[in-house]
C-alpha cells in the first residue's frame, strides 16, 4: 500500500491541474470574446441600449450647361416616433392624425410597434411642423430632411427623372446617376435605458451627412426651351398623338436638347401615368422611312456599290418575289442617276441599292454604323438590342429591298440620331451622352464626362458625298421647307406608315425630318417626329418646317457663322420682307414641266398622284401667294370631283383621326376643337371645295354633324 500522504499529494495535484485547466479556458473564452468578437458584442450592446436616427444627405443638385438650376434639394421636417416614450397611444394617435392628415388607425399601429424608431409622416409642411411641435407628445420628434425641387415643372421632365420618399432616383438622370447624387447619409445616435428613456448624461453623437456631388449636363436651357416650344406648337397644330425632338452635337456626341409631348411634371410624378415616366426617344422603336436612307446611301458609296452619278432607270416600281415596291407618289423618275434618285426621295431605287450590297455587307454597316445593339448613353431605359431587325440568317432579298428605305425595320430615335451624326462629323461614329461633369458642393470639378469617340464608319471623302447628297434634299428636293437664309442644310424627309397589331394601319402615319446645319461642318443635328398627324401628313409638310423654326434660332443661340454676309444674299421670302409671286398655269402641263415652272416662278411644287399630266392646281392660275411657299399639282383626280372641286364628306360620329383620314385623299385640310367624335361640321356634307381647302370640325361625345 502507498503512503496516505502520497495519495493526498496526488489528489491536491490533480485539483490543481483542473483549476488551472479551468482558469485556461476562462482565458482562452476571455480572449477570444475581447478580441474577436468584442468589436460584435459592443455593437450589439450599444444598439439595445441606443436610439439611431438617420440623417439623410442633402442630394445633389442637377444644372443645365449653363450653370441653370434644374433639380434642387430644399429643406423640409419630418415626423417620426420612439414607440416606447409614447405615454397614451390612442391619444396621440388621435391628435397627430388631424394634423398631420394620416388615418389614426394607421398611426397606431405603427406607435404599437416594438421598434426603437418609426417614420409617422415625411416631409411635412411647415405649418404641419409647428402644430406636430405645439402638440408636445413625449416620444414624438421632428428632424431635418431634404425634399427634391423641379423649378421648372415639366421642363425636360423625361430627361431629368424624379426621386423617391427615400433619396433613390427612379427616372431620368436623377436613376443614372443616382450614387454621385444621393451622398452618404447621417445619423443622430442617443444613449438610451431599458424603459427607452434618453439618459441624462448618456452617449450623444452626430455623424454628419456627406452632400451629394452636383451633376452639370450638356442639356442646354436655352436650346430646350425652343425645341420644346416648337414642338408643343407643332402636335397642337397637327392634332397629332405625340410629338419627339432630339438635338445633338454631332461632333461629341452632347446631348443639346430632348423633349417630348405629352409629357409629365416630375414634382408631382405620381399624378402622372406611369407610361410618360419613360423616354421614348430611348425606348420606343420607330420605323425610321426614308431618314434611314442616307444610311443606305453611305454603306452602298463607301464600298463602292455605286457613286453619285451612277445612271439608274426609273419605272416607278421593282417587282420582287413576295411584293413590289413603289415610289411613294407612284411615279418614276426615267434616266436618272442615284443623286437624283436620293434627293428624290425613290425607294424604287434605294431597293435596287440594298439587293447590290447583299446581306452580309448591309448588316455589317447595319453594325458599324450602331443599329445591333444599344448606343450607350448615360440614361436609363435602353434595352440591350433596342432596335428591331430582321435577323440576318433569315433576311431575303425583300427584307434588304425593304429595309434599305426604311421599312420593316425599327429603330429608336436615339440609335438614329447617333448614327446620321456620324455622317454630319465627317465619318466617326460617338457615344451619345447627356452628363457633362461632376461637381464638389463647392464646384470644384471633380470629373469630367469625356465624348467616347467608338469607331470610324466612313472614309471624310464617303462622308462628305452624303452630306452633299443631304444638302441637295433641302436645296431642290423633299425637304425644301427646312431652308434656312444664309445656312446650308442637310436633310431627309421621311413618311412612315405605322404598323398596329403587327399589320400597317391604313391612314396612321409618322412624319419625320432628320437633319444637320451647318452642311458641312456640322455644330447641330436634329430629329423632329410627329406622330399621327390629321390631314396633311408628309415629312416635309408636318416635320420640316418645325426643324427650320428649331434650327434657324438654335443657330442664331449658339452665334453659328451664317454663309452670307449682312445684307447679303438671302433665300426670297424665307426671312424678311414677306415676298409674293403670282401662281403660273400648271394644268395640262408633265409633271416635270409643271415643276420647272413653278420653281422659275419662285415656288415648290409637290405632285400628287402617278405619272402624267397636271389636271388641276392648288392655288389657281393668277393666285398671288408667299414666294417660295409649296404649291400643289394632281396629276389624278380625287374622289368626287365635278370639275375643279371635291365633294366635302360626311364627318360626323367620326374620331379625329378617322376624319383625317377621309379628308386626306381628298386634299382637305382639317381644323379641330374638342374632344370625342365630329357633332358638327363646316361646311356641310355635300359641300363642293377647291382642293387644300380647310374643313373645320367640332368634337363632342356624340351626335352626328348637321
Amino acid at each position: 500500500m502507498g503512503s496516505p500522504g502520497i495519495a493526498v499529494r496526488r489528489r491536491v495535484l490533480w485539483c490543481l491541474l483542473a483549476m488551472a485547466a479551468g482558469l485556461l479556458a476562462l482565458g482562452a473564452r476571455l480572449a477570444w470574446l475581447q478580441a474577436v468578437r468584442g468589436s460584435a458584442l459592443y455593437s450589439g450592446a450599444m444598439d439595445v441600449r441606443t436610439r439611431v436616427v438617420p440623417v439623410p444627405a442633402r442630394r445633389g443638385m442637377i444644372l443645365d450647361a449653363q450653370g441653370q438650376v434644374l433639380a434642387i434639394s430644399v429643406g423640409t421636417e419630418s415626423v417620426y416616433a420612439t414607440p416606447a416614450q409614447v405615454k397614451n397611444r390612442v391619444e396621440a394617435a388621435a391628435a397627430l392624425s388631424g394634423v398631420l392628415g394620416v388615418g389614426a388607425d394607421a398611426l397606431l399601429k405603427k406607435l404599437q410597434r416594438h421598434v426603437m424608431f418609426v417614420w409617422l409622416r415625411r416631409r411635412v409642411t411647415d405649418e404641419q411642423a409647428a402644430a406636430v411641435r405645439r402638440l408636445r407628445l413625449p416620444g414624438v420628434h421632428l428632424v431635418q430632411e431634404s425634399r427634391r425641387l423641379y423649378p421648372r415643372g415639366m421642363f425636360a421632365g423625361q430627361v431629368l427623372g424624379f426621386v423617391g420618399i427615400d433619396n433613390q432616383g427612379l427616372a431620368g438622370v436623377e436613376l443614372s446617376y443616382n450614387r454621385q447624387l444621393r451622398g452618404k447619409s447621417g445619423a443622430i445616435i442617443i444613449e438610451t435605458d431599458a424603459a427607452n428613456r434618453d439618459l441624462p448624461f448618456g452617449l450623444r453623437r452626430f455623424q454628419p451627412p456627406v452632400e451629394g456631388d452636383t451633376l452639370r449636363l450638356t442639356l442646354s436651357g436655352t436650346l430646350q426651351y425652343i425645341v420644346q416650344r416648337d414642338l408643343d406648337a407643332a402636335v397642337a397644330r397637327a392634332h397629332a398623338l405625340a410629338g419627339y425632338a432630339l438635338m445633338m452635337d454631332p461632333r461629341d456626341g452632347a446631348i443639346l436638347a430632348m423633349a417630348s409631348w405629352p409629357t409629365f411634371d416630375p414634382n408631382r410624378y405620381a399624378d402622372a401615368a406611369p407610361k410618360l415616366w419613360t423616354n421614348p426617344m430611348l425606348t420606343y422603336a420607330f420605323s425610321p422611312g426614308s431618314v434611314f436612307k442616307p444610311i443606305t446611301a453611305s454603306a452602298a458609296l463607301q464600298s463602292g456599290v455605286v457613286t453619285p452619278v451612277t445612271p439608274f432607270f426609273d419605272s416607278g416600281s421593282v417587282r420582287l418575289p413576295g411584293a413590289t415596291i413603289h415610289n411613294h407618289n407612284h411615279q418614276g423618275l426615267g434616266e436618272t442617276t442615284f443623286r437624283e434618285g436620293f434627293i428624290r426621295s425613290a425607294n424604287t431605287i434605294f431597293a435596287r441599292v440594298g439587293i447590290l450590297l447583299g446581306v452580309p455587307r448591309f448588316y455589317q454597316y447595319l453594325e458599324s454604323f450602331g443599329f445591333t445593339g444599344r448606343t450607350g448613353i448615360d440614361l436609363p431605359g435602353e434595352a440591350a438590342r433596342p432596335n428591331i431587325l430582321t435577323p440576318e440568317s433569315r433576311a431575303t432579298p425583300l427584307d434588304i429591298a425593304e429595309e434599305a428605305f426604311g421599312q420593316t425595320l425599327a429603330v429608336t430615335p436615339i440609335s438614329m440620331l447617333t448614327a446620321i451624326s456620324a455622317i454630319a462629323n465627317g465619318g466617326e461614329l460617338v457615344r451619345p451622352h447627356i452628363g457633362a461633369a461632376l461637381l464638389a458642393p463647392d464646384g470644384r470639378v471633380l470629373r469630367r464626362i469625356d465624348p467616347t469617340p467608338l469607331r470610324r464608319v466612313l472614309s471624310p471623302q464617303v462622308a462628305y458625298q452624303v452630306q452633299d447628297l443631304m444638302a441637295g434634299v433641302v436645296a431642290e428636293g423633299t425637304g425644301r421647307q427646312a431652308q434656312i437664309p444664309c445656312y446650308a442644310i442637310a436633310g431627309k424627309t421621311g413618311t412612315t406608315q405605322k404598323y398596329v397589331g403587327g399589320r400597317v394601319a391604313q391612314g396612321v402615319y409618322i412624319a419625320s425630318f432628320l437633319g444637320y446645319a451647318p452642311a458641312h461642318g456640322a455644330r447641330l443635328a436634329l430629329y423632329v417626329m410627329i406622330d399621327e398627324p390629321q390631314g396633311a401628313y408628309y415629312g416635309g409638310q408636318v416635320a420640316a418646317p418645325v426643324f427650320r423654326s428649331i434650327m434657324l434660332d438654335a443657330l442664331r443661340v449658339l452665334g453659328v457663322p451664317a454663309d452670307c454676309a449682312a445684307g447679303g444674299p438671302t433665300l426670297p421670302g424665307l426671312d424678311g420682307p414677306r415676298q409674293q409671286v403670282a401662281m403660273p398655269a400648271l394644268v395640262g402641263l408633265p409633271a416635270a414641266e409643271a415643276d420647272h415652272a413653278a420653281g422659275a416662278a419662285g415656288l415648290f411644287l409637290r405632285v400628287e398622284g402617278g405619272p402624267g399630266r397636271i389636271l388641276r392646281q392648288v392655288p389657281p392660275a393668277g393666285t398671288l401667294v408667299q414666294r417660295w411657299s409649296t404649291v400643289l399639282g394632281y396629276t389624278r383626280p380625287a374622289v368626287d370631283v365635278p370639275g375643279e372641286t371635291v365633294t366635302v364628306p360626311d364627318l360626323g360620329g367620326k374620331t379625329l383621326r378617322e376624319a383625317g383620314a377621309a379628308l386626306g385623299p381628298l386634299g382637305l385640310q382639317l381644323e379641330a376643337r374638342g374632344n370625342g367624335v365630329v357633332i358638327d361640321q363646316s361646311p356641310a356634307p355635300g359641300a363642293a371645295l377647291h382642293v387644300g381647302d380647310l374643313v373645320s370640325v367640332r368634337l363632342g361625345r356624340g351626335g352626328a354633324a348637321g
